[in-house]
């Protein structure tokens, strides 16, 4: 939303895709919701020159947590006594609509983005507007779901994985945009598996948790759709550049200062004497260490589909940038909600990043001098 306000709608122009996973989707559907609002995205709810922050800062900013929390203890927890399933009551739905009722108060516009069907998102104007992937998990397989309102060919699809939207097994074209989102965001515990209904009627298609058990950055999902433009003839002549936006403060840097992949990314270091308690903790550390071990290799490969030029798989391509909340001043809690003095601290590291890819965008055809930062 700022680095859009700052160059005049420029920048979501030139946004092809958003891979969302976990928390990031809720942000990435919000955008995506807000441009389609808004004249950049050729919606007529919000003014011209309307910036998007301030609304996406007052969604964004709502206390989440209270609403499952409350839920859970009463009318969900309630339902472990009935023998049927009661939908007012499921706690998971008292977080979709929190998210409902907020972008009401936030945006007021006819469309209500987040209660109306996901792929009603883009019936107006579905190309103007960046393509929303969000990365979910089955329970019962551990495989990526991918949910996107493209109507994927089966050889564009995920590899090794379902495109829920397209999987004729499934019907749920009427599946609003909060669920989508919350389908990628069931944080553990806090949000049950979402039960998914087969087009058979009476049958169940599967469970869906959180896209942070397959791969928590959402890179996997990316590398395959710039895999996907590179062999579609029309993309041929595209300059293609990946974006990676984390929250992750202590993550090491994927590249080193000379241009090649930082090697402690990769390379074992020691990690002192055994802990007292290794037996009841190492599988647990092990799971945990494996999927940010992912993470970090999906990314490295996106960063090598982004740019196939390359002459070494050692050197960092050129065409993959990071934005990350430097000199923030912790590491950001992991949840539904924020206390005041977090969020104002993050809006100004947040400020920082959208200004430190202003530097780099200012190389490309179009841009234009007065979107600089000041100073």
């Amino acid at each position: 939303g700022g680095l859009d306000d700052r160059t005049g709608g420029w920048f979501g122009r030139h946004v092809f895709a958003i891979s969302g996973v976990s928390g990031g989707s809720l942000g990435a559907a919000a955008y995506v919701a807000a441009l389609a609002d808004h004249p950049h995205g050729g919606g007529d709810c919000l003014p011209p020159g309307s910036p998007l922050s301030p609304r996406l800062t007052q969604f964004l900013s709502r206390d989440y947590l209270s609403p499952v929390v409350g839920a859970m203890l009463f009318p969900d927890s309630f339902q472990r006594f009935v023998p049927w399933p009661f939908a007012e009551l499921d706690r998971a739905r008292a977080m979709e609509l929190s998210w409902e009722r907020r972008w009401r108060q936030s945006f007021g516009c006819a469309a209500d983005r987040f209660a109306a069907p996901y792929v009603d998102l883009y019936a107006a104007h579905p190309t103007a507007l960046p393509q929303l992937f969000l990365n979910s998990t089955t329970v019962d397989e551990g495989k990526r779901v991918v949910q996107s309102a493209l109507k994927l060919p089966a050889d564009v699809g995920p590899l090794d994985g379902v495109e829920l939207l397209s999987d004729p097994q499934v019907d749920v074209t009427a599946m609003p945009l909060s669920t989508a989102v919350h389908n990628s965001a069931r944080f553990p515990y806090v949000s049950p598996a979402g039960t998914v209904p087969s087009a058979t009627p009476g049958k169940v298609w599967g469970r869906l948790v959180d896209g942070g058990y397959f791969d928590n950055s959402g890179a996997t999902t990316a590398r395959e759709i710039i895999d996907a433009l590179k062999r579609a003839p029309s993309a041929a002549g595209m300059d293609l550049y990946a974006l990676q936006i984390t929250n992750d403060t202590e993550a090491p840097a994927l590249c080193s200062a000379d241009g090649t992949i930082n090697m402690q990314t990769a390379i074992h270091a020691p990690t002192g004497r055994v802990p007292i308690d290794s037996e009841l903790t190492t599988p647990l550390t092990a799971i945990m260490s494996s999927r940010e071990g992912r993470s970090t290799f999906s990314q490295l490969q996106l960063m090598q589909a982004a740019d196939r030029s390359q002459t070494s798989d050692r050197r960092c391509g050129s065409r993959f940038w990071t934005a990350y909340p430097q000199n923030a001043p912790h590491e950001p809690p992991l949840g539904w909600y924020l206390s005041p003095t977090t969020r104002r601290a993050f809006d100004t590291v947040a400020d920082q990043a959208v200004c430190a890819l202003i530097l780099r965008l200012q190389a490309f055809p179009g841009w234009q001098a007065a979107w600089r930062c000041p100073g």
